[in-house]
C-alpha cells in the first residue's frame, strides 16, 4: 500500500482520507480509466450508498464512453447510476455553481456496497 499512497501523494490525491475499501476503485480510476475523480464513501451506515464524485473537468463525453464499457459487465449494475450533479455552493456573492458526475448505488446494505465495489474493480482491471 506504501507505492498506492506515494502515487496518490504525487498527485495530490489525499490517500489517507480515502475509505479503504474505495482506494483500489480510485486508483483504477484515475490511472488506468483517466477519469479525475474528486470525492469517494462507501458508505457508513448499515443501509446507505457508495459514491465517486468525478473532478469538475471530467466532461460528459468520457463518462458515458466509461459507463457504456462497463455497466454492461458488472453483475450488480442494477444498483449504480450515473447522474450530473448542478449545485450551488456559498452564499450570496460567493457563491458559484458546480458541476460534477456522479457513480453511485442506490441504497443498500453494506455486504452489498462491498460486492459492488469488488465487481467494479474487477472491470476495471479486465477493461483498463
Amino acid at each position: 500500500m506504501k507505492i498506492l499512497e506515494e502515487k496518490f501523494t504525487k498527485h495530490n490525491i489525499p490517500y489517507n482520507d480515502i475509505d479503504k475499501e474505495m482506494v483500489e476503485i480510485i486508483d483504477l480510476l484515475n490511472f488506468k480509466a483517466n477519469l479525475k475523480t474528486k470525492y469517494c464513501c462507501i458508505g457508513h451506515r448499515e443501509i446507505d450508498r457508495l459514491y465517486v464524485m468525478f473532478d469538475d473537468d471530467v466532461n460528459s463525453d468520457s463518462i458515458k464512453q466509461f459507463a457504456d464499457n462497463i455497466l454492461s459487465e458488472i453483475p450488480n449494475s442494477h444498483h449504480l447510476v450515473f447522474n450530473y450533479w448542478i449545485r450551488v455552493v456559498g452564499r450570496y456573492h460567493n457563491s458559484k455553481v458546480k458541476r460534477n458526475w456522479m457513480m453511485e448505488s442506490k441504497r443498500v446494505n453494506q455486504n452489498k456496497r462491498k460486492e459492488l465495489v469488488k465487481e467494479i474493480n474487477e472491470v476495471l482491471n479486465l477493461r483498463y
